[in-house]
């Protein structure tokens, strides 16, 4: 689980990121730069840590401006887009198997 998982298995999410204005090669660079932000790799298991988060926690680790660097969009933008997705870090739960 990565940033990136967490958006695909989310279509309202990604549908709502995609209506930001945020291009397919975009979305990918803002999720792998949150990922490394949050101290994972694009192939690390990130489920305990956003496990662990919640909405203001994750908000608080986003560097805007580093995403917005990475992924050549406007700091704005990339404000918004962890705006987005912030909400769906308070959702998320580990599943028992």
């Amino acid at each position: 689980m990565n940033i990136m998982s967490l958006i695909h298995q989310h279509p309202l999410l990604f549908a709502d990121l995609k209506n930001l204005g945020l291009s397919h090669d975009e979305l990918q660079t803002l999720a792998h730069t949150v990922t490394l932000q949050l101290g994972g790799e694009t192939d690390h298991n990130l489920c305990y840590v956003l496990a662990a988060l919640n909405c203001s926690e994750f908000i608080r680790l986003a560097d805007t401006g580093e995403i917005a660097q990475s992924a050549k969009i406007a700091p704005s933008l990339a404000q918004s887009a962890i705006l987005t997705i912030a909400p769906w870090i308070d959702r998320f739960q580990l599943r028992a198997i």
